[in-house]
């Protein structure tokens, strides 16, 4: 937050590539990513690719290449090293490597949840991606997470299996979000979880509007969407959509104190971090 504030990104402008094709659905684990890939991986001219490591890979390549510039300096803290000519070849770089999943599709989705930390990076080297945010009840975020085993204990999930780290998820995941809004505003999509299962095929058009392609009604069947699904929604996704996991999390309102005083403990925004030169490019 401190590094993408507004006054960064308006002195970056002109950055990256212009591109639609990458697309980004992200938000909590478990607040409906899945089912919002299904419905846009239902459209003839868009890829749902799934939960892709590339936005990681990318801040890995960022990091190496700041060891190379000389300055050591870490993600995003490095990122007002990067010149234009830089952010260029990095988007473009990024951008082969989702067309390699589906080399004619208009629109290629990435639906890693936590690609949510990485807005400011995204719209930085794809000022016309299309990012999708899913809003959920915290509280059934909460426990959806808390009743899964991702068997990632020690692993990226490891807050799944803790109530007051998932609350700090929740926390920090709202915080980043309200500062991505400030910064890219009207740019990023909030589908609703709770009015997407009441209202399918009002949301679905919404989303593809969004997305600025031809409505199909092929979008509606997206249970028949015949590919690979490797998360923890694998079962709902071949399901109809329900709607009796709404307020699940009141059935254990006596059990989530810990969650809850986490809730309500909203760390203040950060400063901005002071602009700076950019130096000299490397190839």
């Amino acid at each position: 937050m401190a590094r993408f504030s507004p006054e960064f990104m308006q002195s970056r402008a002109g950055y990256g590539i212009e591109s639609r094709v990458p697309t980004f659905v992200l938000g909590m684990p478990r607040s409906g990513t899945t089912l919002v890939e299904q419905i846009l991986g239902s459209h003839s001219r868009v890829y749902g690719a799934g939960e892709l490591s590339l936005v990681p890979e990318l801040i890995r390549k960022l990091n190496a290449w700041e060891i190379k510039l000389g300055t050591r300096r870490s993600y995003p803290e490095c990122i007002d090293d990067l010149g234009k000519d830089e952010s260029r070849r990095f988007a473009e770089r990024h951008l082969a490597e989702l067309q390699a999943y589906a080399p004619g599709a208009e629109r290629v989705v990435d639906k890693l949840p936590h690609n949510f930390e990485h807005v400011g990076l995204i719209k930085l080297l794809f000022p016309n991606a299309r990012i999708l945010h899913l809003k959920r009840e915290p509280r059934d975020v909460a426990m959806s997470n808390y009743f899964v085993d991702y068997a990632a204990k020690f692993g990226g999930m490891g807050f799944a299996y803790d109530l007051s780290w998932i609350g700090e998820q929740l926390v920090d995941h709202q915080r980043l979000m309200n500062h991505w809004h400030r910064v890219f505003p009207g740019q990023i999509l909030d589908v609703d979880y709770d009015a997407l299962v009441e209202d399918v095929e009002g949301w679905a058009h919404r989303i593809i509007d969004y997305l600025e392609l031809p409505w199909e009604e092929e979008v509606l069947a997206f249970q028949e969407l015949d590919r690979a699904v490797k998360t923890a929604s694998v079962w709902q996704v071949r399901q109809p959509v329900y709607t009796t996991s709404k307020a699940k999390w009141k059935r254990y309102a006596e059990h989530l104190e810990p969650l809850e005083n986490v809730l309500a403990d909203i760390p203040p925004m950060p400063e901005p971090l002071p602009l700076s030169r950019i130096p000299a490019a490397l190839p």
